[in-house]
């Protein structure tokens, strides 16, 4: 069942949700059942650390700023999302899809994007230190300018991202593919 504006007992799944971890975590185990869609919402400077947001949608979410460390938001989907100056560090990302999504800025430290799908996004700026992006898609992604150290890019698809002036220091890119990279 997709859940979209209320929730159990006639609660707002915004108001859920912003009330801390772990009454939102406490309704997701009691609702397990329930595809959270919080599509198009205004989460801006939301406080939303150690939340499950797995498998939730979460396409054209407000998310600038918003603190989303130790989430999780495997399986979600952010495609259009705003994450700008978001921290998602050490954030379970892995199989969520952010097309076209804009990160720039994001803190996305040791954080895990394994099979991530971040085709068209725009990770300029960001900060994506010892990130696992193995097997993730960033096809014609945008981590122009962005820290890139000690990352994890096996078995990633890189085919026509730029990566101009992003910091690869000890970067692993065994068996990516890197097609054409412009720089």
């Amino acid at each position: 069942m997709v859940r979209t504006g209320i929730g159990s007992g006639g609660l707002d799944l915004l108001e859920i949700l912003l009330s801390g971890p772990e009454a939102w975590n406490q309704w997701r185990r009691d609702n397990s059942d329930i595809q959270v869609n919080l599509c198009k919402a205004n989460l801006r400077d939301a406080n939303l650390n150690n939340v499950n947001l797995s498998h939730a949608y979460l396409q054209n979410t407000n998310l600038n700023s918003a603190n989303l460390d130790n989430a999780n938001l495997s399986n979600a989907n952010l495609s259009n999302a705003n994450l700008h100056n978001a921290n998602l560090g050490r954030a379970n990302l892995s199989s969520a899809s952010f097309y076209n999504a804009n990160l720039s800025h994001a803190d996305l430290d040791n954080a895990n994007l394994s099979n991530a799908f971040l085709s068209y996004a725009n990770l300029s700026h960001a900060y994506l230190r010892a990130v696992d992006l193995s097997h993730a898609n960033l096809g014609h992604a945008n981590l122009s300018n962005t820290d890139l150290s000690y990352a994890n890019f096996s078995n990633a698809n890189l085919s026509m991202a730029n990566l101009s002036n992003a910091d690869l220091r000890g970067t692993d890119f065994w068996s990516a593919n890197l097609g054409i990279i412009m720089k």
